[in-house]
C-alpha cells in the first residue's frame, strides 16, 4: 500500500489480493460513527453520511445493486470540491478527483493536468454485489474493491474545510453493510 502495509494473497479465482493490515486489527483504537446494516437506500432518503467528517476515516461498504445503478460515495465535500469513489456499469470501480482541491499546486506535466483525473478499473462492470474498503488520511486515499482485487492509491490534497460526505445513487440499492470508523490510531501500552 501507499501508506498502510498490505497482505498479498490469492483468491479462489487466483486473482492477486491486497488486504490492508488495518482490517480487523485489534491494535488500532477505532470507533464506529456510522453502522448501517440491511437497509434499502436511494438519494431521495436522508443523507446517511451527513454527520461524517471525511478527512481521516476507514469505511467498509457492501451493497447489493440489482439494478446496476451508478453508486457514488462522495467524500471531502466542500465549496465546489469533492472526491468521488464509486462504481458504474461503463467503467466498473472508479476514483474521481476531477473536482478535488489541488491546494493551489499546478500539476502540469507534459502539457496537461495530471492531478484532476478520473481513475477507472474497467473491471467488474457486470457486478451486482459491490464492496469497498476505504482509508482516508488527509492527503492519502486508499480504496480497495471487489474482494481486495482492485486497489487504488490516490494522493488528494483536500481542503481542511472540505469534510462533508454523501452517498449518491439513481435507484434503490440495498446496503448490506456501511461502517465508518474514526480514530485510526495505534494503541500503545
Amino acid at each position: 500500500g501507499m501508506t498502510i502495509p498490505v497482505e498479498l494473497g490469492l483468491n479462489d479465482s487466483f486473482e492477486l489480493t491486497q488486504k490492508p493490515i488495518t482490517i480487523d486489527n485489534e491494535d488500532l483504537n477505532k470507533t464506529n460513527v456510522v453502522d448501517i446494516e440491511n437497509v434499502e437506500y436511494s438519494s431521495h432518503d436522508e443523507n446517511i453520511l451527513k454527520d461524517v467528517s471525511t478527512h481521516i476515516f476507514e469505511a467498509i461498504v457492501e451493497i447489493d445493486n440489482e439494478n446496476q445503478t451508478e453508486v457514488i460515495i462522495r467524500i471531502n465535500e466542500g465549496e465546489g470540491e469533492y472526491t468521488d469513489i464509486g462504481w458504474n456499469k461503463e467503467e466498473g470501480y472508479f476514483v474521481d478527483r476531477t473536482h478535488t482541491s489541488s491546494a493551489g499546486i499546478a500539476f502540469n506535466n507534459f502539457g496537461f493536468d495530471n492531478y484532476h483525473v478520473r481513475y477507472a478499473s474497467n473491471a467488474a462492470k457486470n457486478d451486482t454485489k459491490l464492496d469497498f474498503y476505504i482509508l482516508s488520511d488527509n492527503g492519502a486515499l486508499e480504496v480497495f474493491a471487489k474482494g481486495y482485487t482492485i486497489p487504488f492509491y490516490v494522493l488528494t490534497l483536500a481542503s481542511p474545510y472540505s469534510i462533508g460526505a454523501s452517498l449518491i445513487v439513481d435507484e434503490i440499492i440495498k446496503i448490506n453493510k456501511f461502517v465508518i470508523k474514526k480514530g485510526i490510531n495505534f494503541v500503545t501500552q
